[in-house]
């Protein structure tokens, strides 16, 4: 009996080689290139502005992207009888797994050269209550900049659990014509090894049957997307080969005993 449901199980797997759902991020569209799944609130003050104080903009000169089509853009700027652009935010709530190592985002200041007076930027990233982030950005009358792509990672390995990851500019000692962008692509939480689960490839809830058929995909030849936890190959050898959904589906038909 134990055979025939061993066998079952197989076929089943190889079925539903291509059923494989969509890969669980900490960050759900962290690069913008998302148009029919945008997660991300945003909000600003000043809403009778030339340009929106954050909005998810396509690649420009103007406005670049990290990489891909997309970025999100904030946008501070004084025009002449409009309000002040004090305050701009973006958040999404994430739920930060134990063996979160580090938040990685890119950033780029712009100013371009018709900004007149001096004015000062702060922009700071928070996690819930908690700034974890946080830097300072003044004009200069006249004077075109540029910073270029620039990482930031950030240590949020005390940190676990759910909270508001949030992306703030804020303008003070505004002036007349104070204009500037600050742009961020590419959010993301890295995470460190943990623990072997053996047959545990997808890395989540355990070892289930989503698991032998990713391991199946593999050893097909199909690259299944997302990432693949090699450290938890069942012989410890870092390659997935058949002896991962055999070892799997007798796991999940309770054949193995720890």
């Amino acid at each position: 009996m134990k055979k025939q449901f061993f066998r079952l199980m197989l076929c089943v797997c190889f079925m539903l080689l291509a059923a494989v759902p969509a890969f669980a991020q900490v960050i759900v569209n962290g690069d913008f290139e998302s148009t029919d799944e945008i997660v991300w609130s945003m909000g600003w003050l000043c809403k009778d502005a030339e340009l929106d104080g954050v909005s998810i903009q396509d690649n420009s000169s103007v406005f670049p992207s990290h990489r891909g089509n997309r970025a999100v853009v904030f946008y501070a700027r004084v025009p002449i009888g409009g309000c002040i652009e004090k305050d701009a935010w973006l958040k999404q709530s994430v739920t930060i797994p134990q063996d979160a190592t580090s938040l990685i985002y890119y950033y780029r200041i712009k100013q371009p050269s018709f900004t007149s007076g001096v004015a000062k930027s702060t922009f700071q990233v928070k996690l819930g209550e908690q700034v974890i982030d946080t830097f300072e950005q003044s004009t200069v009358t006249g004077m075109t900049y540029d910073s270029g792509w620039q990482e930031k990672t950030l240590d949020i390995s005390s940190m676990n659990g759910t909270f508001d990851l949030l992306f703030q500019l804020s303008s003070t000692e505004t002036k007349l014509n104070h204009e500037i962008y600050f742009i961020v692509d590419d959010i993301q939480i890295d995470t460190g090894p943990s623990a072997p689960v053996p047959g545990d490839i997808y890395n989540e809830d355990g070892v289930n049957l989503t698991d032998a058929i990713i391991s199946l995909q593999i050893t097909a030849g199909i690259n299944p997307s997302g990432a693949i936890n090699l450290n938890n190959d069942v012989d410890g050898n870092g390659t997935i080969g058949l002896e991962n959904p055999i070892y799997i589906l007798q796991d999940v038909a309770g054949l193995r005993t720890p």
